[in-house]
């Protein structure tokens, strides 16, 4: 029972996330780009942005992806601002979690205790919010890869076009690494590692 309730709140915590990420980046480009939200209403559709793909990697490895607006951008400066905000975004979420858990459950030896007690509203709160770390820190490392889609890429493609294009033409080979990363659970010992450190500062 334990596993189902962690795999179902690790599956929302990750959807949410994945939210959390895109709409802000998409609302900065319709207000960049001076175009309005109300033409724009797929932009309001949040389940847009839920990968399910992304969201059984960020069960299984702490590693969520989510599916971009497609953007159209031509300023080099809009594509900065939309991969500064995306990762802005995720460190937000990350640290906002960490202090939370700290505060109000205890770090890590708090979650542990609340595990020995069972399954409560307590620990499924406590639960999301670790999932929310952990998987908002996962999601910085996947944007790291220099994917078109990914916060990296669009910060290669405000510092330089032809780059942005010789990682375009390269795109299946650099997702093939990136899903290599994901099945020797790089990403979810770094996170994991990392998560634990800061709870139990």
């Amino acid at each position: 029972m334990e596993k189902y309730v962690e795999l179902i709140v690790g599956a929302v915590a990750a959807m949410i996330i994945m939210i959390l990420h895109e709409l802000p980046k998409s609302i900065a480009y319709l207000v960049m780009s001076e175009k309005q939200i109300k033409e724009n209403s797929k932009i309001l559709k949040l389940w847009n942005y839920i990968d399910p793909v992304g969201v059984l990697f960020a069960v299984v490895s702490y590693a969520p992806f989510s599916k971009p607006y497609m953007y159209r951008v031509n300023k080099r400066r809009t594509n900065a601002v939309l991969g500064m905000v995306g990762f802005l975004i995720l460190f937000l979420i990350y640290f906002g979690g960490i202090l939370i858990l700290r505060s109000q459950f205890g770090g890590f030896e708090g979650l542990q205790k609340l595990e020995e007690l069972g399954v409560s509203y307590r620990l499924v709160v406590g639960l999301f919010l670790y999932y929310f770390c952990i998987m908002s820190f996962g999601m910085v490392m996947v944007n790291l890869f220099p994917v078109s889609t990914f916060d990296m890429g669009l910060l290669i493609a405000a510092k330089s076009p032809s780059k942005y294009l010789g990682i375009i033409e390269n795109d299946n080979k650099i997702k093939l690494i990136l899903i290599f990363v994901l099945i020797f659970e790089i990403i979810r010992l770094e996170a994991g590692f990392l998560t634990q450190y800061f709870l139990t500062l």
